[in-house]
């Protein structure tokens, strides 16, 4: 499995600044809402469930849980 870099988690100090910020969506489980070779316009970050980074065959290469960034 890879190791992924850009994901932090975060402590609860560092998630009630991003809440004050930021507006809260949710998604579906099957939605896809990045894509390899995206330029990143925004941060995502996690408060509840998990998510799973797939590579194109649909394998999963990492999973995040909640209070990521």
């Amino acid at each position: 499995m890879t190791n992924l870099k850009f994901i932090n988690h975060l402590n609860e100090k560092q998630l009630e600044f991003f809440k004050k910020f930021s507006e809260e969506h949710v998604y579906n489980s099957s939605t896809q809402i990045i894509y390899k070779g995206q330029i990143p316009m925004a941060a995502y970050v996690l408060v509840e469930g998990k998510i799973s980074f797939k590579d194109a065959q649909k394998r999963t290469i990492s999973e995040s849980t909640h209070n990521s960034l």
